[in-house]
């Protein structure tokens, strides 16, 4: 197992533009473990979300919304980031590599 430490706020670069990774509260009414800002390039993660692997999942998502707006201006509906999301996930997984948040 490959366990890559990412010390938040972390810059994630895509395609031009800076996108910073970071562990913040999420607002509990949206019932979301994470958010992607397009406008302020900001990706926010729950670090109250009480299982850590939810968490990276979480991380695979909102990255790849970052993508999305990036590259497809948005084309792809929430479900498909959603199963590409857990399909990432699980890649990674499967190879071995886990990435962990602090």
């Amino acid at each position: 197992m490959v366990e890559i430490v990412l010390q938040t706020p972390y810059k994630l670069r895509v395609g031009g533009h800076e996108y910073t990774i970071e562990l913040s509260l999420v607002p509990r009414e949206s019932n979301w473990r994470g958010e992607t800002n397009h406008l302020t390039r900001k990706i926010r993660i729950d670090p109250t979300c009480p299982i850590e692997a939810d968490k990276e999942c979480t991380l695979w998502h909102e990255i790849l919304h970052s993508i999305n707006s990036v590259y497809n201006d948005g084309e792809i509906k929430e479900r498909e980031i959603a199963e590409l999301g857990e399909g990432l996930f699980q890649a990674m997984q499967e190879l071995g590599i886990r990435i962990i948040l602090k």
